[in-house]
């Protein structure tokens, strides 16, 4: 399972920079308490994209990255 957990919780479909992967966002959904399931993407590519995407702005745009698994 691949998971990003912030100490804030926040909507990534709703995040101004996710819209230009919104076709392919269609499976990845960031839940209340802060958590990126990557489990259900499809292809693997499009997954370590989106993942390296989502630590990235977590990075620039968050205080704190709480707790990252990548167990491929």
């Amino acid at each position: 399972m691949r998971v990003v957990s912030m100490m804030q919780s926040y909507w990534f479909e709703n995040s101004k920079s996710s819209k230009r992967f919104r076709p392919k966002l269609t499976t990845v959904k960031l839940f209340r308490s802060g958590r990126i399931n990557l489990d259900h993407v499809n292809d693997h590519d499009q997954a370590v994209t989106i993942r390296a995407f989502i630590v990235d702005q977590i990075k620039n745009n968050w205080s704190e990255v709480v707790y990252y698994d990548d167990d491929e």
